[in-house]
C-alpha cells in the first residue's frame, strides 16, 4: 500500500457536529486578529479606559 498505509481510514466514534462551511468560518475566526473581529478585551473594557 505504500505511503497510503500511513494514513488509516478510521470508522465509527461521534459523528461529525459541524459542516464545512462551518468549519471554515471557526478556522477564518481563529486567524483573524481581534481588531479586525471588532472583539473587546477580555472583561469587556477597551484597552484604553482608566482601571478604578
Amino acid at each position: 500500500m505504500g505511503l497510503a498505509s500511513l494514513d488509516p481510514q478510521w470508522a465509527g466514534g461521534r459523528p461529525r457536529q459541524i459542516n464545512p462551511d462551518e468549519e471554515q468560518f471557526i478556522v477564518e475566526t481563529a486567524n483573524a486578529r481581534p481588531e479586525a473581529l471588532g472583539s473587546r478585551s477580555p472583561g469587556g473594557a477597551s484597552a484604553s479606559s482608566p482601571t478604578a
